[in-house]
């Protein structure tokens, strides 16, 4: 579990990437809380449900063999600001 605050909004862009690494990790449960959400990682849709903008906090819980990796990933995408 990490618990972390957006530094990106989650738009399509970013909701794509958070499904794209749950899928790497397919072993491994991701979850997502923001707002007193909890989101699976590997739904688009529901990660675009968020809505959740920069400043947010949130968590992201994952279990399975590979959550270390998982999360560290994951919070990389959502703790890093977007570049132009």
């Amino acid at each position: 579990m990490a618990n972390i605050t957006l530094t990106t909004d989650i738009d399509y862009g970013t909701a794509f990437n958070i499904r794209a690494l749950s899928v790497d990790f397919i072993d491994t449960n991701i979850n997502i809380l923001c707002a007193g959400k909890l989101v699976s990682g590997n739904n688009l849709l529901h990660l675009l449900a968020l809505a959740a903008k920069t400043g947010t906090p949130c968590v992201l819980i994952a279990s399975g063999p590979s959550e270390a990796m998982a999360i560290k990933r994951i919070a990389t995408v959502l703790a890093s600001p977007k570049t132009a």
